[in-house]
């Protein structure tokens, strides 16, 4: 299963707002102390500042080590809340959202073709014949109006999000 770091950082890149500046600070100048800090950006993991009293949301959900003690191994579980984070996070609905933009952006594909390319996006392979004919039927809810159209792309990257193949096989 994909690591909290390695899944933020693939969720950010597949929206296509992962920052890969390299170097600088992590930590946003005027921050007194860790506690309530407010984790946000777009760069990649190893750029989120890891602080004992303030661990970003994702961290939390998907088994970070503990950073107050010395861990040689991390947990790795699959609890439901993983799969509740993954479909009730404003962060996540957000990246879903801009997925969905850059998608509906590809003006020249089909919603077939747009799918299949949210598969390999997401997946990282084409979408099996079922998996394509009950997307496609959720899709054609929302293809008449812009804003509906970028909502059901959102709820399809969403689900991708969601998905197993996604945390396990990225």
């Amino acid at each position: 299963r994909l690591d909290a770091e390695s899944l933020l950082d693939a969720i950010l890149s597949v929206s296509g707002s992962l920052d890969s500046q390299i170097g600088g600070s992590t930590i946003r100048g005027g921050t007194a102390n860790d506690y309530d800090y407010v984790h946000s950006g777009n760069r990649r993991a190893i750029y989120w500042p890891v602080f004992r009293n303030s661990l970003p949301d994702i961290f939390v959900a998907f088994d970070f080590a503990n950073p107050s003690m010395v861990t040689g191994r991390r947990d790795v579980s699959s609890t439901a809340p993983q799969a509740l984070f993954l479909m009730n996070n404003p962060w996540v609905i957000e990246q879903a959202e801009n997925t969905a933009v850059r998608l509906l952006a590809l003006e020249k594909l089909n919603s077939q073709d747009r799918f299949q390319q949210a598969m390999l996006l997401t997946l990282g392979r084409a979408a099996t014949a079922e998996e394509l004919r009950v997307t496609l039927e959720f899709i054609e809810s929302g293809e008449n109006d812009p804003q509906a159209q970028k909502h059901v792309w959102s709820q399809v990257i969403q689900a991708l999000f969601s998905s197993l193949d996604f945390r396990y096989n990225h």
